[in-house]
């Protein structure tokens, strides 16, 4: 503490007033023959101490208040004396404490309370010699007023000069310490920022003053603002809280919790810039201080200037909240774009990148912006984000419970550059559907960007995008249907085609490829895959349209992961149950299937929504079939049976799939045996019909003597090769002759029916 004295007396009038008013003995001379008295009672004062002693220890901050009036630089009258004074040795001088001294110089001093705090005698020589040294004893140990007199005595009077000393503290509170936080605050550094908010706190209280300090008047202010405010708070003296505690920082960090979305879903750039948590604390450390004066009265106003500032401010980035976001295709995504590109025509062996695109299909053969022909997905079906906190960043609450990174950070998206939409995974109200492609259009592919944006409460923190591509599937076909039969037997009477030569039935032979009802696969659309073809025929009378049509027989069938061609002849019995008619009508339908591309399960479609004709496609073909060989009046039949017999008989179908019918229903028998009948006159024998390796169908055939046929032979070239025998024989033979070409015309038909037979002869309708 630092002391300052000051001494005032009134005006030189005012204390010869007291002097006389107060005086109770006589004076000895008139005060106009001193001079020197005259002068030392004009004012006089000293501003301050120059001798004061203060120190600092380990303990505590301390200052010695023991002002000595006799360092204080007054200008305290001078006494003299004509006589006990110029450096005489008077009678008293070693008996100053004695009642009954005589000459001597005294200096008092008392306090406002009227309290004498000190009071000493001197010998004028000793005082002349050293004056200082009697005005030492005069100690002032507190800030006051003091009244202090000095008096000059002489063997017969007393002079008295009274005067004011103002002890002033001049000496303002300090802080022992202020803490300075060094480092950089962030939210990682939360732990440090809370030990020296603690110590700021703990150092405010404990300011160091005088020891004769005043009363506090301290002035202390803050400004606060958390992260989830927009202005800050100012006041004064203490915090409501602890700006870095417990609470503040669960309360802060949670307010990270609150999604820009969708207040700024549009906005390229959302305002963060009030995304910060400040804390501003201040104190000035003043006190109430009197303002001793000795020629005014004592004021008291409040004084210092010691200032302890704790001033933190955390802008968090997005980094020191999230470090990193995992994204990726998820494997199962992954899988079903790999069935879409595999079921694509690939001829360049393009490598397709399914680890950041999406392939899809729709069950659809055009993009019209239905529903169905739309591939829908929630972003979450198409799209994996695993979010993981920076290093540093807290990750557990006061009390303990492990905070999600997945609440830290808010998503928006658009496909293709267009509106953003707010993505919040898994959530049943944004998270889809999104819809690919989101209208309808011609094209036969659809090719989309989505752009996912991630956000934290300040700010962007990571984006990317992915590419997909949905197809549609080619249409199942039935065109050229009819182009797949072909007739064994090429001849066509009345647009019916003929029946074999002598037999009941007709030859056709179906041969199907792979792509002529289920496209093959192509570049820009999917295909699907092929589950079965089912083939059934059936026969009715053509002359009478008013029949119902017979219930058909199974002819063929295939399923997945079989040979799917047909390469194969069948054989259509004409109406003979419950009676013959001129033509029979006989009707093939085929089914084919398939099953749409597999991603489809993944666009939410119902599958009763799909249309049949996508899944499967039913082809028909009608023909008609009618005898065209005339009656015959033959002497002697081909082949005659001499008894009963169950196996196939003369030009029967002894080999093949056999198609006949009666009024309700038609059948189909498939005959494997390849045997026939052998009780006729002839041997009878189970051809091929037609001379094609891969003929499935045979019938019993008369087998010719091929000793008989080279006679005939010879015979007849022999005739015919001389005119006059030739006529010669025609007239006197003429029934043998006529018995020999009924023989060799039977001979020539079996052989023509063969030749007939040697290639399938396309189907007219």
């Amino acid at each position: 503490m630092r002391i300052a004295a000051v001494l005032a007396v009134a005006t030189a009038y005012s204390v010869l007033v007291n002097a006389l008013v107060q005086g109770d003995h006589p004076m000895l001379r008139e005060l106009g023959e001193n001079k020197s008295q005259l002068e030392s009672a004009m004012m006089f004062m000293a501003n301050t101490i120059t001798n004061n002693v203060c120190w600092a220890n380990s303990d505590s901050r301390a200052c010695d208040v023991n002002t000595e009036l006799g360092n204080c630089n007054l200008p305290i009258p001078a006494p003299s004396d004509n006589y006990v004074d110029d450096g005489r040795v008077n009678k008293y001088d070693q008996t100053l404490a004695s009642s009954d001294a005589k000459a001597f110089i005294t200096i008092a001093a008392t306090n406002s309370l009227q309290q004498q705090i000190g009071s000493t005698k001197a010998s004028w020589i000793s005082y002349a010699a050293a004056p200082k040294t009697t005005q030492n004893t005069i100690k002032f140990t507190a800030p006051g007023l003091y009244d202090v007199s000095i008096t000059a005595s002489d063997y017969n009077a007393d002079t008295h000069c009274t005067g004011c000393v103002a002890v002033l503290d001049t000496v303002r509170p300090a802080f022992g310490s202020c803490p300075i936080y060094s480092g950089t605050p962030t939210l990682s550094t939360l732990g440090s920022l809370e030990t020296y908010e603690n110590d700021y706190d703990s150092a405010v209280t404990q300011s160091v003053a005088g020891g004769w300090s005043g009363t506090d008047c301290s002035v202390q202010t803050y400004t606060v603002k958390d992260l989830g405010v927009a202005q800050p708070t100012s006041g004064t003296g203490t915090t409501p809280s602890k700006c870095f505690g417990a609470a503040a920082q669960d309360r802060n960090i949670g307010s990270l919790k609150t999604s820009l979305f969708p207040a700024n879903l549009q906005s390229a750039s959302p305002d963060v810039t009030t995304k910060y948590w400040e804390c501003i604390k201040t104190k000035v450390l003043k006190e109430n201080v009197d303002e001793f004066d000795c020629n005014a009265a004592t004021t008291t106003s409040c004084h210092g200037d010691a200032t302890c500032d704790l001033d933190v401010t955390i802008t968090p980035t997005p980094p020191e909240i999230i470090g990193s976001i995992d994204h990726q295709i998820p494997q199962t995504v992954q899988d079903a774009s790999k069935r879409v590109t595999d079921d694509l025509d690939n001829p360049q062996n393009a490598v397709f990148d399914h680890a950041n695109h999406i392939y899809r299909s729709v069950p659809c053969a055009s993009f019209d912006g239905s529903d169905t022909c739309t591939f829908k997905s929630t972003l979450s079906g198409l799209i994996a984000v695993d979010p993981h906190f920076a290093t540093g960043f807290p990750t557990t609450t006061s009390t303990g419970e492990t905070r999600d990174a997945k609440d830290f950070v808010f998503y928006r998206y658009n496909i293709g550059g267009g509106t953003w939409n707010e993505w919040i995974p898994g959530d049943s109200a944004l998270d889809g559907p999104i819809s690919f492609p989101p209208s309808a259009i011609a094209t036969e592919t659809y090719e989309g960007t989505i752009y996912v944006q991630a956000w934290t409460a300040v700010g962007l923190v990571q984006q990317f995008h992915y590419d997909i591509t949905v197809y549609h599937h080619n249409e199942l076909k039935c065109g050229g249907f009819g182009n797949l039969f072909a007739a064994v037997n090429p001849r066509v009477v009345g647009g019916a085609h003929c029946a074999i030569p002598k037999t009941d039935f007709a030859v056709f032979h179906l041969k199907y490829q792979v792509g002529d009802i289920m496209p093959l696969k192509q570049t820009s659309k999917v295909t699907g895959t092929f589950t079965e073809m089912k083939c059934q025929i059936a026969a009715k009378e053509e002359s009478d349209p008013v029949k119902p049509d017979t219930t058909p027989a199974e002819l063929f069938s295939r399923s997945a992961g079989a040979d799917l061609t047909i390469d194969e002849d069948f054989a259509v019995q004409l109406v003979h149950n419950p009676n013959t008619a001129q033509k029979t009508t006989f009707t093939v339908t085929c089914t084919v299937k398939r099953d749409l591309n597999s991603n489809i399960m993944l666009a939410n479609t119902d599958p009763d929504e799909v249309s049949l004709s996508l899944t499967q496609a039913t082809c028909a073909h009608s023909f008609t079939v009618t005898d065209c060989d005339p009656p015959l009046l033959d002497e002697t039949p081909d082949a005659v049976s001499t008894g009963a017999c169950t196996a196939p008989g003369l030009n029967e179908l002894c080999k093949g799939p056999l198609v006949s019918s009666t009024a309700a229903t038609t059948s189909l028998t498939q005959y494997t045996a390849g045997t026939c009948c052998n009780n006729y006159d002839h041997t009878i024998s189970c051809n091929p019909v037609g001379t094609s390796a891969t003929s499935t169908v045979s019938l019993c055939e008369a087998v010719p003597n091929p000793l008989i046929m080279t006679e005939l032979a010879a015979a007849e070239q022999a005739i015919f090769s001389n005119e006059t025998l030739t006529a010669l024989l025609g007239a006197t033979t003429m029934v043998a002759v006529v018995a020999l070409v009924v023989v060799k015309r039977r001979a020539d038909a079996a052989a023509r029916a063969h030749e007939c037979e040697d290639a399938y002869y396309p189907l007219l309708e």
